[in-house]
């Protein structure tokens, strides 16, 4: 186990194989699961090295026999052409309410967490670290405020370099946070985004094009069986889900949720 400040990796190994290059992160509940599915593809099926806990995760305390869920973030190490990547999914995020004042309950828990997790990323060697999501964030406002940018172009913010980009994001937590913390502690940060369509429950054309991203700048190549594999298990979750609420509807009461997939931001 590695422990920074009040977080805890558990590893499967050996913690002086825990050293990378460089990292993605991306989240699982997100409207379009766009991010998720493509990431799935780079990882083919490969089981994590380990899991990101901490007593400030949104962490649901239930948990069902048959079908463990493990707490924390999953961790998944690949290397490709020589280069050491680790690889963060967010499966659960604390809701960031669009009402004023409200977000700060938010931030409270949220801070530790990120800063916590980009401390140890720089012990550990990693020299950049790279968030990859989708624009769902512009729906919240009129289209000459945010418009949706197009879903088959992806667009980069560097942080701490002024390079900006000709399409506008509405950004919240946990999408600008890391690469931000990363590059104030002296890494190299930066969000890459691609438009969103509403309506969709499995966006293919920004996972597509988030995967020809990854493929073509980071150097990750993905699976497109694993990624239809990943949207067929999506599917099935969301499904049984709605069952289990339709047959226990008490179950309702303590859910945080009656979807899958909350707007985290």
């Amino acid at each position: 186990m590695i422990t920074e400040g009040e977080a805890d990796i558990y590893l499967k190994g050996d913690e002086k194989d825990f050293n990378f290059d460089s990292c993605l992160v991306v989240a699982m509940p997100e409207f379009g699961f766009a991010p998720y599915v493509a990431v799935k593809g780079v990882l083919e099926g490969a089981d994590p090295i380990g899991h990101y806990i901490s007593k400030y995760h949104y962490q649901d305390p239930f948990n069902c026999i048959g079908d463990f869920d493990d707490p924390g973030w999953p961790l998944y190490a690949v290397e490709k052409q020589g280069k050491k990547w680790l690889i963060v999914i967010v499966k659960e995020w604390m809701p960031t309410p669009l009402v004023q004042g409200a977000p700060q309950g938010t931030w409270i828990y949220t801070y530790p967490l990120v800063r916590n997790f980009c401390s140890l990323l720089l012990k550990r060697g990693v020299k950049d670290l790279c968030y990859a999501t989708t624009t769902a964030g512009n729906d919240a406002f009129p289209d000459e405020l945010f418009t949706q940018p197009k879903r088959t172009r992806v667009y980069e913010y560097h942080f701490g370099e002024g390079t900006r980009t000709t399409s506008k994001a509405f950004v919240l937590p946990p999408s600008w946070l890391f690469p931000y913390l990363f590059t104030e502690m002296g890494g190299e940060g930066w969000l890459v985004f691609t438009g969103y369509k509403d309506g969709e429950m499995i966006d293919d054309m920004a996972a597509t094009t988030l995967t020809n991203y990854f493929k073509n700048h980071l150097h990750l190549p993905s699976s497109r069986a694993e990624m239809d594999r990943t949207c067929e298990r999506i599917k099935e979750e969301i499904t049984d889900e709605a069952k289990m609420m339709d047959a226990i509807p008490d179950m309702k009461k303590l859910s945080k949720s009656d979807k899958i997939n909350p707007m985290w931001g």
